[in-house]
């Protein structure tokens, strides 16, 4: 199952599964969906919460939680699932996770992506990945990046015929990539009028000391060693992202 859209203003997702009901799927069972179609016809990101914290649904619930508890019989039928989102906040060619098992790491080979990124479990119970049996995310960039989808397009191609699914198509090649893995820490609080110092970058290492915010002549500082990432100014009022560190292996 490759399900794109979640999030309504992200339509990088749309145009690769159009791209995908193109192709001709023999030797398996390709299922596309494009998943918000409400909120990509607002324009915004949800109706009325994140759809990708509205797992495994309620049928009496909220829009997106009646949208999940729709989709919970598609996610339990399909082996594998990739989610296509997009992000302008330094994850380019990445994949997280909300769980790890032995069929995401067979299904990660196929790709050998940049960087992979598990999250920690109280996310996977409301998020999508975290419903299936194996899911991944890809945020391979920036929603209307040419090489975001072309990346897309050629990771998602590898991972059916690795399956053995044949779409008549072969991806192109993929240049060798050492993979980088992080666990994260949690999300780091951001106190209020703050902002935060340029020189905080995502997968950069922040140590314990250095200054994450100012705010005049005050300074937030980092109480131990992590890796940003989904750090930006304008992300997120509560915090300034999330916290990570590099692991060897998942």
């Amino acid at each position: 199952m490759v399900i794109g859209c979640l999030h309504g203003h992200e339509l990088i997702g749309k145009r690769v599964i159009e791209e995908l009901r193109t192709l001709s799927i023999s030797g398996g069972t390709l299922i596309t969906v494009i998943a918000n179609t409400r909120a990509i016809k607002d324009g915004v990101r949800f109706i009325s919460q994140d759809l990708n914290r509205a797992f495994p649904g309620k049928q009496d619930g909220n829009y997106e939680q009646r949208l999940a508890h729709e989709l919970m019989p598609l996610l339990k039928k399909a082996d594998i699932v990739i989610d296509i989102h997009s992000t302008t906040v330094g994850l380019a060619s990445s994949v997280i996770l909300t769980k790890v098992n032995n069929p995401i790491r067979k299904l990660l080979s196929f790709i050998n992506p940049k960087r992979v990124i598990v999250m920690q479990k109280k996310v996977g119970k409301t998020s999508l990945t975290g419903n299936c049996k194996a899911g991944i995310s890809l945020e391979y960039g920036a929603d209307k990046s040419e090489r975001a989808y072309k990346e897309n397009i050629r990771d998602i191609l590898n991972i059916l015929n690795g399956y053995g699914i044949s779409t008549g198509r072969k991806a192109s090649a993929k240049g060798a990539t050492k993979t980088e893995y992080f666990e994260s820490l949690g999300t780091l609080s951001r106190r209020p009028g703050f902002k935060l110092k340029k020189e905080i970058k995502n997968f950069l290492l922040v140590k314990k000391g250095d200054v994450i915010g100012t705010k005049g002549e005050e300074e937030q500082q980092a109480e131990f060693d992590f890796y940003p990432f989904l750090f930006r100014e304008k992300s997120y009022k509560e915090i300034w992202g999330f916290m990570a560190k590099k692991v060897l292996r998942i």
